[in-house]
């Protein structure tokens, strides 16, 4: 069954660096952008693990990573996140990279508009 909510860390995403990559085994040209951490809402979770400019890798939800790479991509792994979830978000922050682990259960439930 479909789940109806998502949860939310509080955090918005900013793609303003767009580029392309072009795969020489499959001849494809892939679009690709730089998603960083934009905003945050200093009241939801994400205020105290994520810093603005943070550059989101990759996002591993109960043991299974995806490569980050897209906007959407972002916000399709978060609709993998239930109640016993373990979440953690790789990012790129000031040329080091960390792996950010977020309590699930600290993380609000919103309605999917």
């Amino acid at each position: 069954a479909e789940n109806p909510y998502k949860y939310s860390m509080g955090i918005t995403m900013d793609n303003s660096e767009l580029y392309t990559v072009y795969d020489t085994t499959t001849g494809k040209v892939h679009k690709r952008e730089a998603v960083k951490v934009g905003a945050i809402d200093s009241s939801k979770i994400g205020a105290s693990l994520f810093l603005v400019g943070d550059v989101i890798k990759s996002i591993t939800v109960d043991g299974r990573t995806y490569e980050i790479n897209r906007m959407f991509q972002v916000i399709d792994c978060m609709f993998r996140v239930y109640d016993s979830s373990t979440l953690v978000i790789t990012v790129e922050r000031a040329g080091t990279v960390i792996d950010v682990t977020v309590p699930v259960a600290n993380m609000t439930l919103d309605k999917v508009q």
